[in-house]
């Protein structure tokens, strides 16, 4: 029989929240020898400015500007879309392992390293990472920058002021 919220409260104790863990701090299933990844995806869901990004889709304003299609392996962005869609499911919590196989996979589609099994260095997975989602996310904008550079132009690309120097 469930305990009452009241019961809770009148013998001293909290009462549990609606959610059988708490949002965020729930690891990765592990696909393999993934514990690398789920170190990493942990760190980066922790900080609060860099998972509000991606949990609120602003990288899709950059993601849908012409000029990302000469990126190499990709022209949709789908390891930024898919570390969006893992680290949304474990913050509302709505994980499921589907989630994390299907980031893993993309991963592998665009660094044969990481493909199978294998155990990695997580800190050269974080580099990998974070450099993969600045190239989906500003090959645009650099080539803007470089346009409105040799023309002369100071040019605001997504809220970045960018000017030549003389």
């Amino acid at each position: 029989m469930p305990v009452s919220h009241d019961s809770q409260m009148k013998e001293g104790r909290l009462p549990l929240s609606k959610w059988k863990s708490t949002p965020g701090v729930e690891g990765i299933h592990n696909h393999g020898n993934t514990c690398f990844m789920n170190t990493i995806i942990q760190c980066l869901s922790s900080t609060d400015t860099f998972t509000e990004y991606f949990i609120k889709r602003r990288f899709k304003d950059a993601l849908s500007t012409k000029g990302l299609k000469k990126l190499v392996g990709s022209n949709k962005g789908e390891v930024s879309e898919q570390l969006a869609n893992l680290l949304e499911s474990l913050w509302s919590g709505h994980y499921n392992a589907e989630v994390s196989a299907q980031f893993k996979n993309v991963v592998s589609k665009y660094n044969a390293q990481y493909k199978g099994n294998s155990q990695h260095d997580a800190q050269e997975f974080l580099l990998w990472l974070l450099d993969r989602i600045n190239e989906e996310i500003h090959q645009n904008g650099k080539k803007m920058w470089k346009e409105n550079a040799s023309k002369g132009k100071k040019d605001k690309v997504k809220g970045i002021s960018f000017t030549q120097s003389s």
